[in-house]
C-alpha cells in the first residue's frame, strides 16, 4: 500500500493526476486498506486452534 500511495504521489507532483483525482485515489485506496486490513484479520481468526 506504501508503494501505492508513493508512485501517486509521484504522478501527482508531475501533474499527471489532477488533486481531485489524487484526493479520491487516497480515498479509495484508504477504504481498499480497511478491507484487506479486516480480512486478513479475519484469517487470522479462523486459523487458531
Amino acid at each position: 500500500m506504501d508503494r501505492i500511495k508513493f508512485f501517486a504521489e509521484i504522478a501527482w507532483e508531475n501533474e499527471l493526476i489532477n488533486s481531485k483525482e489524487y484526493s479520491e485515489f487516497l480515498q479509495q485506496l484508504e477504504k481498499i486498506g480497511l478491507e484487506l486490513g479486516g480480512w486478513k484479520k479475519g484469517l487470522n481468526k479462523n486459523s487458531r486452534p
